[in-house]
């Protein structure tokens, strides 16, 4: 396929649809980046959306176990007995207030390493 020559008496009307086409689609790019806007309100929607989702799974209790929360702390605590347990979530002692001492109880008979 070979390009077509262009007379030299077609080069000014070429030249002046050309020119057209240009301030066309000039403008309607121009038109375009007009409506467009700022992306600024849909990158707060998102992050709003983001952490809106972070809070209701873990509201629902639906993340994994090792992303769950810290526990809680306290200034006061209220029991009758503490007992404490190893890693492996075996009790070896419980701690227990009396009339005028604490009752330290020592659970099972592990020896401390």
């Amino acid at each position: 396929m070979s390009t077509p020559e262009i007379l030299p008496e077609n080069q000014p009307s070429r030249l002046e649809k050309l020119e057209r086409d240009y301030r066309t689609l000039f403008h309607r790019v121009e038109a375009l980046e007009k409506k467009q806007g700022s992306s600024l309100p849909g990158l707060i929607a998102a992050v709003l959306l983001l952490l809106a989702v972070g809070v209701l799974v873990d509201y629902l209790g639906l993340l994994p176990r090792p992303v769950q929360r810290l526990p809680l702390h306290a200034d006061s605590i209220e029991t009758k007995s503490v007992t404490l347990t190893d890693a492996d979530g075996t009790p070896r002692m419980r701690v227990e207030p009396g009339k005028d001492n604490l009752n330290v109880t020592r659970i099972g008979g592990a020896a401390e390493k």
